[in-house]
């Protein structure tokens, strides 16, 4: 019953706040005022670190996927005058992996380039002829058409001849090669499988229950299955958006760097969320923990007064969960700091107080 009052006293609080806020128009500070010369008498208690999550390590398992693969293709076809690059060598950005046979599209980009030069010849005398008005204006608008065409011609042969060369678009690993030199290759038919490794990623379904606790994960290991010893710190990628109806889960992508290549795209992975405290078995999620009697409501929301040597600062904290008669708070406090407990409501931000510890 005392749980429900203190859940129910910080709903009205809120509720109360937002009607304030709405009809100010915004959210002001807590008005400030210099407080007695003496102080404000008030009792005064410490925040204290509570531990938000309960049993062991959240441990789950998935498989280790590059986080960009791609295939390559040359856009344009031809003979394969050379393949440089093989399965498994690293490659950067640029590298050229294989080449075609240039000389047709090289061709085809002189002759572009030799019909211009020609046409603008022609485009000048035909200028000067019509401004001596022997020749139409229509033949004019002809010459200047075909110039136009060629030069499009030109910007396209010049296309071609540089994808003669297959490039890697990052670093990366050569997974896999299907071309041979001398070998004819049409456009868009992949001859490359480009992994990026420097990065791996793995998706590891979560129970929804425990997604809170695993988010909140001040870290995660991330192991080999057949080889515990091999062990890497990972992060997750996003914040989850979806869940797995099939399985009841929430998928959660976690990164790992991966620079020295000891990890492999495919490879069964173990991922453990949070660390442990000391030897115990709780995770390390601890919140800081008040009592309920500090707090207050302002514009803001919940908040309280923080007592720095002998002044109070009115801060705003976000209520995370209540266990009695204490409120775990996200942020705004620390443990260890120094709160007045049942504020007067003279109080106010600034003001100059004399501390005493709540019995």
């Amino acid at each position: 019953m005392k749980r429900t009052l203190i859940v129910v006293l910080v709903g009205a609080l809120l509720i109360t706040a937002a009607l304030a806020a709405a009809q100010q128009g915004r959210a002001p500070a807590v008005a400030e005022s210099p407080g007695s010369a003496a102080g404000v008498p008030v009792q005064t208690v410490l925040v204290t670190a509570i531990t938000a999550g309960t049993g062991g390590p959240i441990r789950t398992m998935g498989t280790l996927r590059a986080q960009k693969e791609v295939n390559l293709a040359f856009p344009v076809s031809g003979v394969v005058e050379a393949v440089i690059a093989d399965e498994g060598d690293a490659v950067a950005a640029g590298d050229v992996l294989a080449r075609l046979d240039p000389v047709p599209y090289r061709s085809a980009v002189i002759e572009a380039e030799a019909r211009i030069t020609y046409l603008q010849s022609r485009l000048s005398r035909a200028e000067r002829l019509f401004n001596e008005n022997l020749v139409s204006e229509e033949h004019l608008e002809q010459v200047t058409s075909e110039l136009r065409v060629t030069e499009a011609r030109l910007e396209l042969a010049r296309w071609n001849l540089d994808r003669t060369e297959l490039r890697a678009p990052f670093d990366g690993r050569v997974l896999r090669r299907t071309v041979e030199r001398g070998q004819v290759v049409s456009g868009e038919v992949a001859v490359y499988e480009l992994l990026a490794v420097d990065e791996l990623e793995v998706t590891v379904g979560v129970a929804a229950k425990d997604l809170p606790r695993v988010l909140a994960a001040s870290e995660i290991r991330v192991r080999l299955t057949d080889r515990p010893e091999v062990e890497v710190m990972g992060w997750i990628d996003h914040i989850p958006v979806s869940s797995d109806p099939a399985s009841g889960t929430v998928p959660v992508v976690v990164r790992v760097s991966n620079p020295d290549g000891a990890l492999l795209p495919g490879l069964l992975v173990e991922c453990e969320f949070a660390a442990l405290i000391g030897a115990g078995t709780e995770l390390a999620l601890a919140r800081p923990g008040i009592p309920v009697s500090t707090l207050r409501m302002t514009s803001f929301g919940p908040g309280v007064f923080l007592v720095e040597g002998d002044i109070v600062r009115s801060v705003p904290v976000t209520v995370e969960q209540i266990r009695g008669e204490t409120v775990i708070v996200r942020d705004g406090v620390s443990p260890g700091d120094l709160l007045v407990d049942e504020p007067p409501d003279r109080l106010r931000d600034g003001d100059r107080v004399l501390t005493a510890s709540a019995g």
